[in-house]
């Protein structure tokens, strides 16, 4: 059931994109820009503590780790075990969310 929310959530988040993404091929818009925002307007990103890094300083398993590596629990047996990796890279993620105009970001700690 949480797979199904999970991929629903992101048939979502793709289907707010098409719109974007069709004018943009088509030559309609330049993109979008930040004036196209409220003033005030928070552009953010977040990385989870699942993901990368389950055995590195002293980090015990989560229960999504220990769920993740038993077979046939997830699609094509896939883990966080490297996932987006922010826990070795995160000076470049920092530096990329700054190049990028991010004002907040959210992460947890496990």
């Amino acid at each position: 059931m949480i797979m199904l929310e999970k991929q629903l959530v992101l048939v979502l988040i793709l289907l707010c994109r098409v719109p974007f993404h069709v004018k943009n091929c088509l030559g309609l818009e330049d993109g979008i820009t930040r004036s196209q925002f409220p003033k005030g307007f928070l552009f953010g990103a977040c990385t989870s503590s699942y993901q990368g890094a389950p055995r590195e300083d002293g980090k015990g398993l989560s229960n999504w780790d220990v769920f993740s590596h038993i077979p046939g629990k997830t699609s094509n047996d896939e883990n966080g075990d490297i996932a987006d990796d922010h826990y070795h890279l995160y000076l470049e993620d920092i530096k990329l969310m700054s190049s990028l105009g991010i004002n907040v970001y959210r992460f947890s700690i496990s």
